[in-house]
């Protein structure tokens, strides 16, 4: 079966003078704009879309609705947008959202329609709000980069299948229930001041990245029940030396980044 793979970017217009033209073009791919191209490979096909225009964007999503049974990941670039077209929301079987670069705000309450997503990465959208992605049971990788989020969902929890989490460069604080089977954890520069006393339940978790949380001044000692954790980053904060040093002797089997 042949499997769809959407690709869309808008972009601000450029500008250029006529002399250019003819170079900007020959190198469209290096400035992140290109002509609607077509690649096949074994049975994967891509629809690359880097492209100006609501127009051409409702083109790729028609062609993503026509064979919405085989679309499996779409990809928007977005600058400035700050509404999504409600037809992404009817391609049912995707497994890979990645929205860029939006105004977007909140979560549509219409991504519930996307029950076999397993990976939704919504990044540099200026998102406060994300509670609609509780009801995304088949979640599996979570990335919220760069979003003005500072609480996250009551019922976040109820992400069983997550594995991964990046809340970095977020305005979080204060505590929450993650989702009890996280594996990795990407925190870094966020406005926590304390280590989040509920990661220490998590006893899946691998990798834990709380880097450049200039106020973080203190880890609990329950930290050292995390037996699966490998990698632990905590430079560029407030945890003192002796701190570091108590917690390299308690956990011998974890890289602490320092």
């Amino acid at each position: 079966m042949k499997t769809f793979v959407i690709f869309i970017l808008l972009s601000s217009l450029l500008c250029c003078s006529t002399q250019d033209k003819g170079n900007t073009f020959h190198d469209m791919d290096s400035i992140n704009l290109s002509v609607d191209a077509v690649h096949k490979a074994d049975s994967l096909i891509r629809v690359k879309q880097r492209l100006i225009g609501d127009s051409i964007l409702r083109l790729s999503l028609n062609d993503a609705l026509l064979n919405r049974n085989q679309a499996v990941e779409f990809y928007i670039d977005a600058y400035y947008r700050d509404k999504l077209p409600e037809d992404v929301f009817d391609l049912f079987n995707l497994k890979t959202l990645d929205i860029r670069f939006t105004r977007l705000g909140f979560v549509s309450e219409r991504i519930c329609n996307l029950k076999r997503l397993k990976e939704l990465r919504i990044t540099q959208s200026r998102l406060t709000n994300v509670d609609a992605v509780v009801c995304l049971d088949s979640l599996e990788r979570l990335d919220l980069f760069r979003n003005n989020l500072s609480s996250l969902p009551k019922d976040f929890h109820r992400l069983r299948q997550l594995k991964y989490l990046n809340l970095s460069s977020n305005p979080i604080k204060g505590s929450f229930e993650f989702p009890p089977f996280i594996e990795e954890l990407e925190m870094v520069s966020t406005d926590l001041t304390e280590f989040p006393r509920e990661l220490c339940v998590l006893s899946h978790l691998t990798k834990v990245n709380l880097a450049d949380n200039s106020e973080l001044n203190a880890i609990p000692i329950e930290i050292a029940n995390l037996i699966q954790l490998k990698y632990l980053n905590l430079s560029n904060t407030k945890i003192t030396v002796n701190e570091i040093e108590r917690l390299r002797r308690d956990m011998k089997n974890c890289e602490i980044v320092y």
